[in-house]
């Protein structure tokens, strides 16, 4: 099965670098305000499609990965 999932508006997912939870049901992913603006990370709750920019979070331009801790409780990007 497949599902589109839109980003918030006014922003664009980078789905390149995304990352998904251990247990599969977030995805981490940086996401951009639209025309070349900050990056920030966003957590997709995959099970209801709700899409949440992460409050004062900062993605570095250029290659980055997005990662998650273990126990799936933190989720982070560095470049």
């Amino acid at each position: 099965a497949s599902r589109a999932i839109r980003a918030p508006s006014g922003f664009t997912f980078e789905p390149w670098t995304a990352a998904f939870s251990p247990s599969g049901g977030l995805l981490g992913i940086p996401v951009r305000v639209v025309a070349d603006g900050p990056r920030q990370l966003a957590l997709v709750d995959i099970a209801s499609g709700r899409v949440a920019v992460v409050p004062d979070s900062s993605v570095s331009p250029g290659y980055t990965l997005v990662a998650w801790s273990a126990s799936g409780k933190w989720c982070t990007s560095a470049p």
